[in-house]
Protein backbone atom coordinates (compact mmCIF):
# COMPACT_ATOMS: atom_id res chain seq x y z
CA UNK A 1 0.00 0.00 0.00
CA UNK A 2 1.17 3.47 -0.87
CA UNK A 3 -0.87 6.32 0.57
CA UNK A 4 -0.47 9.94 -0.47
CA UNK A 5 -2.69 12.44 1.36
CA UNK A 6 -3.20 15.03 -1.40
CA UNK A 7 -4.22 12.40 -3.93
CA UNK A 8 -6.58 10.69 -1.51
CA UNK A 9 -8.25 13.89 -0.36
CA UNK A 10 -8.07 15.79 -3.64
CA UNK A 11 -6.37 18.79 -2.00
CA UNK A 12 -6.04 21.19 -4.96
CA UNK A 13 -3.18 23.17 -3.41
CA UNK A 14 -0.78 20.23 -3.44
CA UNK A 15 -2.44 17.71 -5.78
CA UNK A 16 0.16 17.94 -8.57
CA UNK A 17 3.02 17.26 -6.17
CA UNK A 18 1.05 14.44 -4.56
CA UNK A 19 0.41 12.78 -7.92
CA UNK A 20 4.10 13.00 -8.78
CA UNK A 21 5.13 11.42 -5.47
CA UNK A 22 2.49 8.69 -5.73
CA UNK A 23 3.48 7.87 -9.31
CA UNK A 24 7.17 7.65 -8.41
CA UNK A 25 6.59 5.30 -5.49
CA UNK A 26 3.76 3.17 -6.90
CA UNK A 27 5.38 2.71 -10.31
CA UNK A 28 8.68 1.76 -8.69
CA UNK A 29 7.05 -0.90 -6.51
CA UNK A 30 5.01 -2.21 -9.46
CA UNK A 31 8.15 -2.42 -11.61
CA UNK A 32 9.66 -4.58 -8.87
CA UNK A 33 6.77 -7.01 -9.18
CA UNK A 34 4.73 -5.86 -6.20
CA UNK A 35 0.95 -5.50 -6.12
CA UNK A 36 0.24 -1.85 -5.36
CA UNK A 37 -2.92 -0.42 -3.80
CA UNK A 38 -3.53 3.21 -2.96
CA UNK A 39 -6.41 5.24 -1.52
CA UNK A 40 -7.79 7.93 -3.82
CA UNK A 41 -11.01 9.44 -5.07
CA UNK A 42 -10.45 7.78 -8.45
CA UNK A 43 -7.78 5.99 -10.49
CA UNK A 44 -4.87 8.35 -11.11
CA UNK A 45 -3.59 8.47 -14.71
CA UNK A 46 0.01 7.28 -14.93
CA UNK A 47 0.00 5.50 -11.57
CA UNK A 48 0.39 1.73 -11.51
CA UNK A 49 -1.75 -0.24 -9.14
CA UNK A 50 -5.31 -0.50 -7.96
CA UNK A 51 -7.17 2.41 -6.47
CA UNK A 52 -9.15 1.78 -3.30
CA UNK A 53 -11.83 4.44 -3.25
CA UNK A 54 -12.02 6.23 0.09
CA UNK A 55 -15.32 6.37 1.89
CA UNK A 56 -16.89 9.70 2.84
CA UNK A 57 -15.03 11.66 0.19
CA UNK A 58 -11.63 10.84 1.68
CA UNK A 59 -11.60 13.62 4.25
CA UNK A 60 -9.25 13.15 7.21
CA UNK A 61 -11.44 10.40 8.69
CA UNK A 62 -12.02 8.70 5.36
CA UNK A 63 -8.28 8.73 4.64
CA UNK A 64 -7.45 7.05 7.95
CA UNK A 65 -10.24 4.52 7.48
CA UNK A 66 -9.03 3.69 3.96
CA UNK A 67 -5.48 3.13 5.21
CA UNK A 68 -6.70 0.78 7.94
CA UNK A 69 -8.89 -1.14 5.48
CA UNK A 70 -6.17 -1.50 2.84
CA UNK A 71 -3.48 -2.38 5.40
CA UNK A 72 -5.45 -5.44 6.50
CA UNK A 73 -5.08 -6.86 2.98
CA UNK A 74 -1.32 -6.25 2.71
CA UNK A 75 1.44 -8.66 3.63
CA UNK A 76 4.11 -6.08 4.50
CA UNK A 77 4.21 -2.64 6.03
Amino acid sequence: MVAEYAVATGDPDILDEGCAMLATLANSFAAGGHLVRYPAREQVHGVSGAVVVCDDGCDDNGFATAIERIARTCDAG
